[in-house]
């Protein structure tokens, strides 16, 4: 059989050929480029949809953690109320915006847990959180209107006009009460808890010291404030420490889901 070349065919059957081939090439190049604009539309519906949004909030979940976090610290430091509010607003700001985040990732929450973030777990750390997070407010809440009481009462118990000398279990409430002063004006929480063993003794030492009358009502007052302080900051030491242990395992989820997805 005879093999035609390239050579032997006429002008316009070469033309032909080539011009086909060329409309070929730009039908496939259309396909690819088709196909390539539909992904990319699918990706920009996705980046409007999901990513912005779900980044958006990301962003308020942590300006919402650390503002809490800030509060709490500041309600520490001063022991007013109006931070621990504040910090109680932040908060719930915080959870609201989790809530959103969360939900926002929820088509995405396979491919997120094959990268090792679960959001059903993110869900109930925030739910942990909380409970942690509140349960040490309202205790230091406490805590901190017992301090208040036996400041109140150390002022009325040990004026200028009250005498001590000789007795030694309001000499003993007195200095206690310098003691943990001195350390809450220095921020020395961890050394509170030294005291409250010496706190508690101190209380046993002014119930069994015979004081009679408004005095020893006063000291008695003045002691279980300083006792209730003392265990109820002591005991918060823990909370303050899951509350830490938790907040920095879900903000790195949050920020882990806002990278990956």
């Amino acid at each position: 059989m005879q093999l035609t070349h390239w050579k032997d065919f006429r002008i316009r059957k070469k033309l032909g050929i080539g011009f086909g081939t060329i409309l070929g090439l730009m039908l496939v190049l259309g396909l690819i480029v088709g196909f390539m604009l539909f992904n990319l539309k699918g990706e920009l519906n996705r980046l409007a949809e999901v990513y912005m949004p779900s980044a958006s909030e990301a962003a308020k979940v942590e300006r919402y953690w650390r503002e809490a976090n800030d509060n709490v610290l500041l309600f520490d430091e001063s022991h007013l109320p109006i931070y621990a509010n504040q910090a109680t607003v932040s908060f719930g700001k915080m959870e609201e915006s989790m809530n959103v985040f969360i939900q926002l990732l929820t088509d995405q929450k396979a491919s997120l847990l094959k990268n090792g973030i679960d959001l059903d777990a993110m869900g109930k750390m925030t739910a942990d959180y909380k409970t942690v997070f509140t349960k040490y407010v309202q205790a230091q809440k406490v805590a901190n209107e017992g301090l208040a009481q036996a400041a109140g009462v150390q002022k009325q118990l040990f004026g200028k006009d009250q005498s001590i000398v000789g007795n030694p279990a309001l000499l003993a409430l007195n200095d206690l009460f310098a003691d943990v002063s001195a350390m809450v004006l220095k921020g020395e929480y961890v050394r509170l808890s030294a005291l409250s063993q010496q706190a508690s003794a101190v209380e046993n030492k002014v119930s069994g010291a015979g004081l009679g009358g408004d005095r020893g009502a006063l000291a008695q007052t003045m002691a279980q404030g300083l006792v209730r302080f003392l265990q109820l900051t002591d005991e918060n030491r823990m909370l303050a420490l899951k509350r830490f242990e938790l907040g920095n395992a879900m903000m790195w989820h949050v920020r882990a889901a806002s990278d990956i997805w």
